[in-house]
């Protein structure tokens, strides 16, 4: 396999920014409904541990298969091109929700002990009263469970170096767990911004898990995974933009045009 890595340029968060909102404007509708389902895994994840994982996993797919289908498509067109993109890549995808299944629970265990210590370090730092083990009086225990848990799994999906191009490189080169997991590590380690912003994601989803938990009111909960929901959302188009980047070395989204070619993504979307 042959394959150019780029260095991102500056301005990439600014760019990416602007990328991923005329991405989401160009189908709202359903990248609202990709929201919706994750706030549904999101509250699943207190229901049934372990399953989310894979689940969680399904939704990156979902949204790079989307956000690329937005991109090469104009909004009659957009289902088609994400139906003849999922038809291409379904095989490779169940195989990498197989092995994911496996390794994103181990890694669930190891960011739950990592959000343990940070919390122990911030109780020491005198400020335990944004930390809590249980919830406060008013809101629904399987809620705050439900928000602390998104926490853990937006950080998987988004701020492990090489994580983010494992799924794009399934997407676009076929299944090879390790090779794209290196490939993916190799791409953060020539692009230090962009991997100090999303490994800068974990210590900012830790507080938000320590917040959660301060949270008095069941109302106040559900926005907070709403919220939760969307920034998923959000992070996913960032993330393809970033690997679009990266691998393809384009900067821009297509214009906006009627007639849009299906063009598979292992070819990069290219005309």
């Amino acid at each position: 396999m042959h394959m150019q890595i780029h260095q991102v340029e500056p301005g990439w968060a600014k760019r990416w920014t602007l990328v991923s909102w005329d991405l989401f404007s160009r189908n709202p509708s359903w990248f609202l409904l990709l929201g919706g389902g994750s706030f549904l895994l999101f509250l699943l994840s207190f229901s049934f541990p372990g399953l989310p994982y894979p689940e969680s996993a399904s939704i990156d797919v979902l949204l790079f298969l989307s956000a690329r289908a937005a991109d090469i498509a104009d909004g009659k067109g957009f289902f088609a091109v994400l139906a003849s993109l999922w038809k291409d890549v379904w095989r490779d995808t169940l195989y990498l929700l197989r092995d994911l299944f496996l390794i994103l629970f181990l890694a669930g265990i190891f960011f739950a002990l990592f959000f343990y210590l940070i919390h122990s370090a911030l109780q020491s730092l005198g400020v335990s009263g944004l930390i809590g083990h249980h919830a406060a009086p008013g809101i629904s225990p399987v809620l705050l469970s439900a928000l602390q848990q998104s926490v853990t799994l937006m950080t998987i999906s988004w701020a492990i170096p090489g994580g983010i191009a494992l799924v794009w490189l399934t997407l676009s080169s076929g299944y090879n767990l390790l090779l794209n997991f290196y490939l993916g590590i190799l791409v953060a380690s020539m692009n230090r911004g962009p991997t100090i912003f999303f490994l800068s994601l974990m210590i900012l989803f830790s507080g938000v898990q320590a917040a959660v938990s301060s949270l008095s009111e069941n109302l106040y909960g559900v926005l907070a995974l709403v919220f939760l929901s969307l920034l998923n959302v959000f992070l996913g188009l960032f993330a393809y933009a970033y690997c679009r980047e990266v691998f393809d070395g384009e900067k821009r989204n297509r214009p906006v045009r009627k007639e849009s070619r299906v063009t598979n993504l292992a070819t990069g979307g290219a005309a």
